[in-house]
């Protein structure tokens, strides 16, 4: 159950901008298809006050930077970096339902005079998408189950070992993260705690990957 904070904070978004990112729908109402839905969960959105403070955490000209929500629902985190200067942000959703409704907030968005040239919404695997080969911001806020988390990293990996660049991983909620204690491409900057939603943390690209 969300607090009373967190309500009012999604209702004022959504008011403002014409939106529909509110709602936490179950698991089994989303229409993933068969290879996604056995690593699929229940749709949250991101609260608005802790999303900019994960973002206050991150000491970058974020102009500069891609910024990638992996599972990114209906597109609020879309909108969120939109309003934090991002230099582009991408959204990555498997769901088609949660896809076209996102599909529709950028409509929305749009209709609001909101800039969206450098927004992109894809219909895809978050674990196999390309991750965009310059500096960026990862986002994952508790978007899958285990296997699907431990295939976006290796994803995440694969692309450092490529391109290597200052990449940044910010997870919220971060039941997985034991998978980057250690990491030899990831180490961890920071951990913010005390939201409704859970706990973050704040990896970025190290060594030989960062470049």
């Amino acid at each position: 159950m969300r607090d009373y904070r967190v309500e009012m904070a999604t209702f004022d978004f959504d008011r403002k901008h014409g939106t529909d990112t509110d709602g936490e729908i179950p698991v089994e109402l989303l229409d993933h298809t068969a290879g996604v839905a056995p690593q699929a969960v229940s749709y949250e959105p991101t609260d608005p006050d802790a999303f900019k403070a994960m973002v206050r955490d991150l000491p970058i000209a974020r102009s500069d930077y891609t910024f990638i929500d992996l599972g990114s629902g209906k597109g609020r985190v879309v909108f969120l970096a939109a309003q934090s200067d991002f230099g582009r942000v991408i959204g990555v959703e498997a769901s088609p339902t949660l896809h076209q409704i996102a599909c529709q907030n950028l409509r929305a968005w749009a209709k609001g005079g909101n800039d969206t040239r450098n927004l992109e919404l894809r219909r895809e695997d978050a674990a196999i998408t390309a991750i965009p080969e310059q500096p960026c911001v990862v986002y994952l806020f508790n978007p899958f189950r285990e296997r699907t988390v431990a295939r976006v990293l290796l994803n995440v990996k694969w692309s450092l070992q490529r391109a290597p660049r200052d990449l940044w991983l910010i997870y919220y909620n971060p039941q997985f993260g034991y998978m980057l204690e250690n990491s030899p491409y990831m180490a961890r900057i920071t951990v913010g705690r005390g939201f409704q939603q859970g706990d973050y943390a704040i990896w970025r690209s190290h060594g030989e990957y960062r470049g």
